[in-house]
Order: structure tokens, then sequence, then C-alpha cells
């Protein structure tokens, strides 16, 4: 399933090469803190033997529209429904610190197996865990979400 998640981050990323290119936004595909530990050179080439995580990530991507501050995971779902559990307690504590500082903070969910990209609002995301929900349901996402169209030449616009 991770081709699946690939197919999605792919799309971002060509679309938020779009989007600086064209100065429309600044966003940038945030890096996994890694701290590398034991580093040989062999020759020109250096080679990694002995890597950790030094942390967590916070979401996926991150930059700024239009003077506001822009926060989102980028997640895949295979089935009708998206488990909530697929989103960290730190990544929606994060959410929730843009969102309350004026920033604006979703998820770009993408049902691989219809094909459809959606814009989930942290406000959608919070109402069903308060509500003791473990998933939200295609039907209720294409209810309550923005249906993102890929556009030519295979962009999302999610801004």
């Amino acid at each position: 399933m991770k081709n699946k998640g690939m197919l999605l981050e792919k799309i971002i990323n060509k679309t938020i090469d779009f989007y600086w290119k064209n100065k429309i936004a600044y966003i940038e595909k945030k890096q996994i803190p890694i701290k590398f530990v034991d580093i040989t050179k062999n020759g020109e080439k250096k080679n990694v033997s002995k890597a950790y995580l030094s942390g967590k990530s916070t979401v996926d991507y991150i930059g700024c529209y239009k003077g506001i501050f822009v926060c989102f995971e980028a997640k895949t779902c295979n089935e009708d429904n998206f488990y909530l559990a697929n989103i960290q307690k730190h990544q929606l504590e994060y959410l929730r610190i843009i969102k309350q500082s004026g920033g604006e903070s979703f998820i770009v969910l993408f049902f691989s197996h219809n094909n459809t990209f959606w814009k989930v609002g942290l406000e959608f995301i919070e109402k069903a865990i308060k509500e003791g929900k473990k998933h939200i349901s295609y039907n209720d996402v294409k209810s309550n979400c923005l249906y993102l169209e890929l556009e030519f030449p295979g962009l999302l616009s999610f801004l």
C-alpha cells in the first residue's frame, strides 16, 4: 500500500512546485528528523551504517499562502473508511495549535479505491473524535468535505 501513498505525495509535490514557480504559495515537504550516528567515507562516497529518528515529525507539509501559515497531512485510504488512528496524536496537536494561532490546518485525503481526493478540515476530524468515532466513512467525507479535482497536468488545488 506504500505505492498508493507515494502517488498522493507525488501529486502534492508537483502541485507545490507549481505554486512556488508561479508565486502562488510557498509550501514545503517536511523531512523526517534523522540523526546520523555512524558515517564512513569510501572514496568520494559516504555510507551511513547507523541512524535513528531524533524526534517526532509534526505534519507532512508546511508553508505560507497569502500571508497565512498553512500546514497539512497527506493521507491515503484504500477502503471506504479512513481510520482516525492513522493521524498521530502529536500531528493532531500540531494541526490544532496552528489552527488556534490563525493558520490553516487540514488533511488531504486520497481514497485510492475510487481515485478521489478531499480536503478534510480539522473541525470535521475533531468532531468525529469528540463523537467517539474510530473512523470516518467515504460518504461522511463526501457530504462534509471539499472535493479536490485532479487537474491537468496532475495538480490538486488544495489552497
